[in-house]
Formats: C-alpha cells, sequence, structure tokens
C-alpha cells in the first residue's frame, strides 16, 4: 500500500484469524454480497461472495482491505474454495476478473517459478560470483533463454513434439547437448525433429578420426 500499487493476495484463516473473525461477524449480519453462475463449459457451478473494509489484522486496524470468497463445485461433486484479500473494490461487474487475477498468481508461480527451478534452468542455483552485479546478468540471461523458450512453445511445433516426446524441458536440454556435442547439425529445426522422431545411432567405429601424421611402413626383411 505505501507504494501505491494494487494487490490480491491469498489469506487462510489459520494464517489471518483476525480478519476472519470479522469475515464470520458480517456473514452473521448478512453484510455481504454474493453471485453464482454456471460454467458453460465445464458445468462447475461458482459463487462469489465479497466484503468491504474489514481490517487485515489486529495489530493494524487502520489497514483495511476488501475480502473475496470463491466457491467452486464440479458436477463430479468435488468442492473447492478460495479466498483473497485486495485494495481494488469489488463489485458483481468485476469480481470475476478479480478472482481469475487471483487464481492466475499460482499458474505464474507453477508455469514461470517453477519451471526455472526445476526445468534445467538452474534459476535455483546461487551464481554469486564475480564483482559487479554478475549473479543479475546471468540471472536475466536465464529469463531470455526461457522467454525463447516461450516463443518456441507457441510458434515451433518441432519443439513441442520434442517436450511430448521427452516429457520435460530438461531432458529436452539434455538431448539438444547431446546431439551438439556428438553430431553436426544444420539447424534447431533439426535437432528438435530428431529429439521428436527418433534418429539412428551410428556405430563408433566408423567415426574414429584416423591417426594424424603419416604412419611408418612396417618392416619385416
Amino acid at each position: 500500500m505505501a507504494a501505491k500499487c494494487h494487490f490480491v493476495l491469498g489469506v487462510k484463516p489459520a494464517d489471518h484469524a483476525h480478519l476472519f473473525t470479522h469475515v464470520c461477524a458480517r456473514q452473521e449480519q448478512q453484510a455481504f454480497e454474493l453471485i453464482e453462475d454456471v460454467d458453460p463449459k465445464s458445468g462447475a457451478r461458482r459463487a462469489y461472495l465479497w466484503i468491504r473494509d474489514l481490517p487485515l489484522n489486529g495489530s493494524h486496524e487502520d489497514l483495511r482491505v476488501n475480502f473475496v470468497h470463491l466457491m467452486e463445485h464440479d458436477p463430479d461433486g468435488i468442492q473447492r474454495e478460495w479466498t483473497w484479500v485486495t485494495d481494488l473494490v469489488p463489485n458483481r461487474s468485476n469480481v470475476r476478473l478479480l478472482a481469475r487475477a487471483a487464481r492466475s498468481r499460482w499458474r505464474i508461480e507453477n508455469e514461470v517459478f517453477n519451471t526455472l527451478k526445476n526445468q534445467g534452468y538452474q534459476f535455483e542455483h546461487n551464481f554469486g560470483h564475480g564483482e559487479r552485479n554478475l549473479s543479475v546478468v546471468l540471472a536475466h540471461l536465464m529469463l531470455l533463454a526461457f522467454l525463447f523458450d516461450q516463443v518456441q512453445q507457441r510458434c515451433n511445433p518441432a519443439f513441442r513434439a520434442a517436450v511430448a516426446k521427452a516429457g520435460a524441458r530438461c531432458a529436452v536440454w539434455d538431448g539438444v547437448r547431446h546431439l551438439f556435442a556428438s553430431f553436426e547439425v544444420a539447424s534447431m529445426g533439426e535437432v528438435y525433429t530428431a529429439l521428436a522422431r527418433g534418429f539412428r545411432r551410428p556405430t563408433l567405429t566408423d567415426l574414429i578420426e584416423p591417426p594424424a601424421g603419416p604412419t611408418r611402413p612396417n618392416n619385416t626383411s
């Protein structure tokens, strides 16, 4: 709030007991708003409940937030729910967008940060070497590599096929390194196609270079 940035943050009863005490009190007073709808594609029923002007915690009663609660029931009977606080003012026209934005934070965490840490980009490694911002430079290079791969994922069918065949991006990177170390390649498209379709592995004996320099004839006389 001090930075004048908008926020939508997840909250749980165990971590924000004071806030949820006020939420329960407002619900008992019927001092909340609620809308419901059904997803035409999945058939899931969703209920959006929101309450305005609540204290975030007991230590800062003057720090006021708005509360949003999404409840979802799948046709299979599975029930899910999420709760958030925000400085934005929820209403009937924007509460769905607020909930969608809040849920996308998990997608960002899973598809971006988790990928950077666990799919071969080495983002979890502390490259704290050098004296002048080397770790920041390497982190930026990782993000650029991830950006290029996102473009490939979007636009390159051969890349998507290679990832699907390998099962994980880190396996794709291992395959790329292997092909570059073992073969002369003409393009990245050739590399991704080989990973997606498979390739013949020649016998190593046929690829061994002859010894350098002239050979001396054997003198058997």
